[in-house]
């Protein structure tokens, strides 16, 4: 398996590993990246972000890099986002995984209320565009 850096550049293991699984969302996945990075530095937390795409069509998609902290699981064939997800599970590193949409319909700052669920014993965190269930 590939080695990759993490936020604090120790080498240690994740704390999070964070999914975005996408299909033909190249526009918008440069800025979500962006976003999600800011947020996990601003906390600190040792992460890596997991772009899953679904067998996207649109060029753009096809020349994201993978960089610090960036995994792209690139397939063929559209399959779906369970798919996705479940290819991005596969290679997690960390024992907290997420996903979120690559559009940000769930703000990326929920994750420090789905980590600090988890902190205090829930087994699962659930956003929704309306709030946050635990």
């Amino acid at each position: 398996m590939k080695a990759y850096q993490y936020a604090d550049s120790s080498g240690a293991k994740p704390f999070l590993s964070l999914i975005l699984p996408v299909y033909n969302e190249g526009d918008v996945l440069i800025k979500a990246i962006s976003r999600i990075r800011d947020c996990l530095r601003s906390k600190g937390l040792r992460y890596q972000i997991i772009i899953s795409d679904d067998g996207s069509t649109d060029e753009a998609i096809k020349n994201i890099p993978e960089t610090e902290n960036v995994i792209v699981i690139r397939k063929s064939e559209n399959k779906g986002k369970g798919s996705a997800v479940r290819n991005a599970v596969m290679i997690a590193e960390s024992d907290v995984i997420a996903y979120l949409d690559a559009d940000l319909s769930i703000d990326e700052n929920q994750i420090e209320s789905f980590v600090e669920a988890l902190k205090e014993g829930f087994d699962i965190a659930i956003a929704s565009r309306l709030s946050l269930i635990h």
